[in-house]
């Protein structure tokens, strides 16, 4: 205990039934991103995840199982007994990173010792077009990796040190670390955690493609004025979402998957409005188009399921 990111400094007591409620009321309170783990029994743990404030879900976890639970189950799993809470404030990425664990199935476990073990399970994950999560824990870094299709994402890659939170995977293989402990789990495609990962990664990629190639047409100062213009209507609403030059980066923490979907419908729609303004609906038309055919075979499904697509965000 604790289960995840152990580097970053939980707060960890015994308590009770009305203890664990105080922290869930302490979460809700102050709108913070975290998790509450009750260690049941040695090999049984309990967690509670919040966004900001938002309880996302309840979940129990054994060797070789993950459930979620009602609020009222996991509150009662302790009964009269004392047990053994940790706190652990996170980061909205760090967040998203242990809600899509809590919904994933471990499908392998093992230990890679040194960087030649590591390149060949890399290599392995490659050729097998591996899709799903990854844990790490080691002395130095605990912490996560997205694969899509055998390849590391870097913006859902995230790592715990005892200097704080880090997202570059290199930098785990270059820490001193020579025995790492890594669990893979395969996601349940129906969870809206990986839902929300897969829609994330899909309208970021198209978002980036579409204003590369916006710039391309219009040059960087107009492209400026998009970003700033879009990021003027992220600003109230208080995402963690930036766009920056072509690149979309998104570290919010959505606590439900249509969350996720309506955020980005909104972003579209105002990129799209702004594109109409400088190119005129015709060529903004043609510029959505084409940048949303050369997204990949499950991105397109991912975008099209939720009706975001090129028709939808010009008038």
């Amino acid at each position: 205990m604790p289960l995840f990111f152990r580097q970053a400094g939980s707060s960890q007591f015994d308590g009770s039934m009305a203890y664990l409620e105080s922290l869930k009321n302490d979460f809700e309170f102050n709108q913070t991103t975290g998790i509450i783990e009750v260690q049941v029994t040695p090999s049984t743990a309990v967690f509670l995840l919040f966004a900001r404030g938002v309880l996302v879900g309840a979940y129990r976890l054994g060797p070789e199982s993950r459930q979620r639970l009602s609020l009222a189950d996991a509150l009662a799993s302790l009964g009269k007994s004392i047990a053994p809470i940790c706190s652990l404030n996170l980061s909205d990425n760090a967040g998203r990173a242990v809600w899509l664990a809590l919904e994933s199935t471990p499908c392998d476990r093992f230990e890679v010792h040194g960087a030649n073990e590591w390149e060949a399970f890399l290599a392995k994950y490659k050729a097998e077009q591996f899709t799903g999560q990854v844990q790490i824990r080691s002395k130095e870094n605990d912490g996560f990796v997205f694969f899509e299709k055998g390849m590391p994402i870097s913006s859902e890659t995230i790592f715990s040190t005892l200097q704080g939170f880090h997202f570059n995977l290199q930098g785990v293989q270059q820490s001193p670390d020579t025995l790492w402990e890594v669990t893979a789990t395969k996601a349940d495609g129906h969870s809206q955690a990986y839902q929300s990962t897969l829609l994330r990664f899909s309208a970021g990629k198209w978002g980036n493609k579409l204003l590369s190639r916006y710039q391309d047409l219009v040059g960087q100062k107009l492209l400026q004025t998009l970003t700033q213009q879009v990021s003027l209507f992220i600003q109230p609403r208080q995402w963690n979402i930036r766009l920056v030059s072509t690149t979309i980066f998104d570290q919010h923490f959505f606590p439900q998957f249509d969350h996720t979907v309506d955020a980005y419908r909104e972003i579209f729609m105002a990129i799209g409005e702004q594109a109409d303004l400088i190119l005129g609906s015709t060529l903004s038309q043609r510029l959505l188009g084409e940048t949303f055919t050369q997204l990949g075979e499950e991105e397109l499904a991912s975008l099209e399921a939720q009706r975001l697509i090129p028709a939808a965000f010009l008038a």
